[in-house]
């Protein structure tokens, strides 16, 4: 990881003490790690607690300055915000510096939405798994649900798994993660597996379906959550 964030997670650290990790058995040491987005907050506090930070998947646009200005600009603070477009264009200049340089400094993935992009998006996320490293995936679908009730996921990222496969031989482990700021604990669930007998077209939803469960048992066994709303909505 580069400087800038090592900065920023030490200030945060300093400022607020990181989440404690729970896991009932022993980490893979290479891995795609599952986290509810609760509008940014699951990745926040994944990258500022984990001793070992996984590669995190962001948009594209906030790698560069220019477009993670028009993003902030022309979308999140003047379109989902409401604010008034002067405001949104002041703060997003000095925002957009910021930003665009921290996640490159987090040596974070960038995610491409056209399909021809989104191959090199899976070809450097391989590249980091074969090196031993793992990625960090927050895949909820509204990623704006700041509830701690993990909804729909998109479930391309799986894709993922028959690749590594192919290439390493083995089954990746997809772990569910689950981020209680309450109780001060970032709990790792079991690992869920792609099944080598099935066809991906069929197991991918298995697999979403159970992740989703397993982040939200994690929630209402933190009391995050009542047990009523602990129900996904995956199909």
């Amino acid at each position: 990881m580069g400087t800038l964030f090592k900065l920023v997670r030490f200030c945060l650290n300093v400022c607020k003490r990181p989440l404690t990790l729970r896991c009932a058995q022993s980490l893979p040491a290479c891995a795609c790690f599952i986290v509810h987005h609760q509008n940014l907050r699951g990745p926040v506090q994944v990258m500022r607690s984990m001793p070992v930070p996984p590669r995190p998947w962001v948009l594209h646009v906030f790698f560069s300055r220019a477009e993670c200005y028009r993003q902030y600009a022309g979308f999140t603070f003047s379109q989902r915000l409401g604010w008034p477009r002067v405001l949104a264009n002041a703060v997003s200049v000095p925002l957009s510096v910021f930003v665009s340089a921290l996640i490159r400094s987090c040596r974070s993935i960038p995610v491409h939405r056209d399909i021809a992009h989104l191959r090199d998006t899976f070809r450097d996320s391989l590249d980091v798994l074969m090196r031993g490293e793992s990625v960090l995936i927050a895949p909820d679908i509204d990623y704006g649900n700041d509830s701690p009730v993990m909804g729909e996921m998109y479930e391309g990222f799986l894709q993922l798994g028959p690749m590594y496969r192919r290439r390493a031989g083995a089954a990746l482990p997809f772990v569910p993660l689950y981020c209680s700021p309450a109780r001060g604990e970032l709990l790792a669930g079991e690992p869920v597996y792609l099944r080598d007998d099935v066809p991906f077209s069929e197991d991918r939803t298995r697999v979403a379906r159970e992740l989703i469960d397993a982040i939200n048992a994690m929630a209402r066994a933190c009391g995050d959550i009542p047990e009523a709303s602990a129900v996904h909505t995956a199909h």
